[in-house]
């Protein structure tokens, strides 16, 4: 439940005092109807109700504006009413201006998104201006889906998600089997006001639909965080789709000073800057786990290296490693190779294998691998047997036996 609501016909009233309040992380409902600003005054959540006095307003008269004010002394927890956009006697003025607004705000309202998530939204990929945004998707009556790779911050979201749709009770759940929702709730602190539910694979699609309809049976606000967009079959949801960080080179720059900064003040640090030789290295790195990814690495070179400017040069290797990662060996990249040419080969034997052969498949495989290795090592070494024993790494006894279980085709040498 939003604590400000804004009761305007004036689209454009209401866009400019909205994005005041938004920019400074509070949660805000707009009513554009006398019975709807009705509604959400007697709404227990409700603190502060600001109410256009100009020529597009909700109160035709100022019969309606004294009863705006009576009703609101009438209720139990008695919202604050002021007037903006005209004079609206008996209601007290107040000016829409930015610094004025928010401080008439602050002091009967505390800030639903705190300063750190507000700056962070601005880097995950919602949009120029997210909070807008996340504002109407928090009034929606469908579902949520949050659609994003691993660690673009879709957890983030979602927590902006229930904070503008009027904070409440969140509940997160990663199996949507195992929640358990009241079939008949006695009070209000019963029900969530919204559930989380993050999935870390496939879409159970039944127990989302049941979770689904029991949410709604009881008003609260469903949100589902998912690498995938709903199936078909899944129903209506409302999509928000977070793209991963190496599309969003600008953000990346800024995300990385917000965790600059956020994780040097915990800390306890003064100011430290990256230097161009680390800013590249930042640039040049694809990212796959994405902000999530970003800040361990900002945690990691901010504890291991003390310095006003950090530079590449200054990293020690195993932070270094989390973005450069070490050059790999020829060997070990040909072995990985030689893997997946033989399992190519071998998917068709063992589709021909008929099992109650006189040889086992176990058998004849080794052997047909076997065969051209101790061919190619007696070739390397020129038929000499003990140092083909050496370059295998088997004593000249067992290699003797090796050749000698494979027949004449298995090699010669000395």
């Amino acid at each position: 439940m939003s604590d400000i609501v804004v009761a305007t016909r004036d689209d454009a009233q209401r866009a400019r005092v909205c994005d005041v309040l938004l920019g400074g992380g509070y949660a805000v409902r707009s009513a554009c109807s006398w019975s709807s600003l009705l509604e959400d005054m007697a709404r227990p959540g409700t603190r502060l109700v600001l109410v256009d006095g100009g020529p597009l307003s909700v109160l035709d008269g100022p019969e309606r504006a004294r009863l705006v004010r009576e009703i609101a002394a009438s209720l139990e927890h008695q919202p604050a009413v002021f007037a903006f956009g005209a004079s609206c006697p008996p209601l007290p003025p107040t000016s829409i201006q930015t610094g004025t607004l928010r401080r008439l705000v602050a002091g009967r309202v505390g800030p639903a998104l705190g300063r750190d998530l507000l700056r962070l939204l601005g880097h995950l990929g919602v949009g120029p201006r997210p909070l807008p945004v996340l504002a109407n998707l928090a009034r929606s009556p469908l579902p949520v889906c949050i659609v994003g790779e691993r660690g673009t911050g879709k957890k983030h979201v979602a927590r902006a998600l229930h904070a503008l749709g009027g904070g409440g009770r969140l509940l997160s759940v990663v199996n949507p089997e195992a929640i358990a929702l009241p079939e008949d709730p006695e009070g209000p602190t019963q029900v969530p006001e919204s559930i989380c539910v993050a999935l870390p694979g496939a879409w159970p699609t039944e127990p989302l639909a049941h979770l689904r309809d029991r949410a709604e049976g009881l008003g609260a606000r469903l949100v589902v965080t998912s690498r995938e967009p709903p199936p078909p079959g899944a129903g209506q949801w409302a999509l928000l789709l977070l793209p991963p960080l190496r599309e969003r080179p600008s953000d990346l720059h800024a995300l990385a000073l917000h965790y600059l900064d956020l994780h040097g003040h915990l800390l306890g640090l003064p100011r430290r800057r990256f230097g161009r030789s680390l800013w590249a290295l930042v640039h040049a790195h694809g990212w796959p786990d994405n902000a999530r990814e970003l800040e361990t690495f900002v945690v990691a070179v901010l504890s291991a290296v003390d310095r006003p400017l950090i530079r590449a040069e200054d990293l020690p290797e195993r932070v270094r490693a989390l973005v450069v990662p070490r050059r790999e060996d020829p060997l070990a990249s040909e072995t990985r190779a030689f893997e997946a040419v033989v399992e190519r080969h071998l998917r068709r034997v063992v589709d021909l294998y008929e099992p109650g052969g006189t040889a086992g498949l176990h058998s004849l495989v080794l052997a047909g691998a076997e065969r051209p290795l101790l061919r190619l090592v007696l070739a390397r070494t020129g038929g000499n047997r003990k140092a083909a024993a050496e370059f295998l790494g088997i004593s000249r006894n067992t290699l003797a036996a090796h050749l000698g279980a494979l027949g004449p085709s298995g090699g010669g040498g000395r």
